[in-house]
């Protein structure tokens, strides 16, 4: 299997090809159900976390939401 480039919050990251995007926040150390991901600008549902696959030069930013005010 080879692996592709991405774009990780800023940071490029090489990741094996075919993965989702529940793969990849594993991979990186992500709890999915404690994230929101947007790739390319577009926002991804969790719905489609288990489906989705990443694509070489993708650009993933995952965030955490924050509490307080």
């Amino acid at each position: 299997m080879n692996d592709i480039s991405i774009l990780l919050n800023g940071q490029k990251k090489a990741l094996p090809e075919n993965q989702t995007v529940s793969q990849a926040l594993t991979l990186f150390g992500y709890q999915e159900d404690k994230v929101a991901v947007a790739m390319n600008g577009e926002f991804v549902a969790r719905a489609n976390y288990c489906t989705l696959i990443i694509q070489p030069k993708d650009d993933i930013e995952v965030v955490s939401p924050m509490q307080g005010g």
